[in-house]
């Protein structure tokens, strides 16, 4: 019962080690000749202090600042063969062990801080799952040669917020009106006749303007068609 209380276990695992060699002992006859089997206190305490010296997976998980899932299946992934402790079953590791895990936190902290997942690139830019993923395969979005015990894709948060700075730029040139001239304008503007300016039209020289019930050619593209005729807009 005295091993148990110093070493915090219970008095059936106490027994067990003294009896399997875990523990050094000796059966002595008690004051009335029963045989009992003793400890050293100094054995004990000794083997109360390597205990103490074991790392134990949560307690890693909790030093982290991680969930014990996380590490777990951070020690699936790295493949690690782990001892078990001897009073809780809870697994332990030896100082390497340790050392691969926080780096291996370290490598996915770092990974989550320039990265992210499709699904949250896909949220962020309020687009579908499937439209992400062909920007990432078309290389719009930069893929991250890294992953996470996930298995997952990750983009960089800088492709992405480049994406979304180019999307939010093109909404609001789609946004702004388009200054156009009348059919009728062009005809006077240019000296053709209606044939002529429509199979510029079709030859994309002059632009028309879409949406629009009569057909109306784009200030812009009249203007580059005009100038590249040697002919002066302004004085037209």
């Amino acid at each position: 019962k005295r091993v148990a209380e110093e070493l915090g276990i219970v008095p059936t695992t106490a027994r067990r080690w003294m009896t399997d060699g875990t523990l050094s002992s000796v059966v002595v006859p008690d004051g009335d000749g029963v045989p009992r089997r003793y400890s050293r206190l100094s054995d004990v305490w000794a083997h109360r202090d390597q205990l103490a010296r074991v790392i134990r997976l949560p307690d890693l998980a909790e030093q982290l600042g991680v969930r014990y899932d996380e590490i777990y299946r951070s020690m699936r992934h790295l493949r690690l063969t782990l001892e078990q402790h001897p009073t809780s079953g809870e697994f332990t590791l030896t100082d390497e062990q340790a050392d691969a895990l926080r780096a291996e936190h370290q490598r996915v902290r770092a990974l989550h801080q320039r990265s992210m997942k499709l699904p949250a690139a896909a949220r962020q830019l309020k687009l579908t799952f499937t439209t992400v993923r062909l920007l990432a395969v078309n290389g719009d979005l930069e893929l991250d040669p890294e992953t996470d015990t996930s298995g997952a894709r990750f983009v960089t948060r800088r492709s992405v917020q480049t994406c979304w700075l180019a999307r939010t730029e093109a909404k609001r040139r789609k946004a702004q009106p388009v200054a156009a001239v009348p059919f009728a304008e062009v005809l006077r503007f240019t000296g053709l006749g209606r044939r002529a300016v429509v199979d510029l039209i079709r030859a994309g020289a002059l632009e028309e303007l879409p949406g629009r019930r009569t057909c109306d050619i784009t200030t812009t593209s009249l203007e580059v068609w005009l100038a590249n005729h040697g002919m002066d807009p302004a004085t037209r």
